[in-house]
């Protein structure tokens, strides 16, 4: 009785650590005495009522959507039938929202072992995208423009996205830091006076900028709706 007890347990134990690092033969990686795979099966998943959603979204369409495509800003950007749409839908891979999570822990502890999950968090900035005329800017590291031509639709021009960005709570609170740089553990991007991470500079941090990731190159971007055509969205008229 004693044996088949302990091969029923070992046979569990077995099954949860296959879950947690198998996939499709990538290597793993291992950090002592911490574990970045966890099991959150117990916990109830994060719901909204669909009726708020619907509100929500209705919200943003009649009052910041409507004053965006109605500002003369984008006169040069309407469409063929005289109007401009600005994006008002994101999507993104499940993958690629893993990978960021995970490497904004694993570069945190390889740095620090002693820093915890509960401390770190992300920033989603409100953003959009450059003139079509800037995306050739050295200090965008070919981040939109390569020698191959676009990594993101032209379309995007000035249209609304999302940048996520890593934060580590700092003396209580929440503040931007590079999971890559060990430096900005103590006080975030805003180190001292060497403008390392200041505008103008030719710095990176682990972000995710969010536009078209059905391309190889731009597998830290998701797909704007519009300019992009879709049926598949359940909250909005688009």
């Amino acid at each position: 009785m004693m044996k088949l007890k302990t091969t029923a347990i070992f046979a569990i134990a077995i099954s949860v650590v296959i879950g947690c690092t198998e996939s499709e033969n990538k290597p793993t990686v291992s950090i002592p005495n911490n574990s970045i795979c966890l099991d959150y099966s117990k916990e109830a998943p994060s719901e909204l009522p669909v009726e708020l959603i619907y509100d929500m979204v209705s919200k943003y369409d009649s009052f910041q959507l409507d004053a965006i495509n109605t500002s003369k800003n984008f006169e040069a950007l309407l469409n063929d039938s005289g109007k401009y749409e600005d994006a008002e839908v994101i999507w993104f891979d499940l993958e690629t929202l893993k990978k960021f999570i995970y490497h904004i822990e694993y570069e945190t502890k390889k740095r620090d072992s002693s820093i915890t999950a509960k401390n770190l968090g992300i920033h989603v900035y409100y953003t959009a995208y450059p003139q079509r005329r800037n995306w050739d800017n050295s200090k965008y590291q070919k981040s939109l423009l390569n020698n191959s031509g676009p990594i993101v639709p032209l379309e995007y021009e000035q249209r609304h996205t999302l940048v996520m960005v890593p934060t580590m709570k700092l003396k209580n609170i929440n503040t931007d830091y590079n999971p890559l740089d060990k430096e900005t553990f103590l006080n975030g991007l805003l180190i001292d006076n060497s403008n390392k991470y200041e505008k103008g500079s030719s710095a990176k941090v682990i972000s995710i900028g969010l536009a078209e990731a059905e391309k190889q190159n731009a597998q830290n971007h998701g797909g704007l709706f519009p300019p992009k055509k879709s049926n598949g969205l359940a909250f909005t008229k688009y």
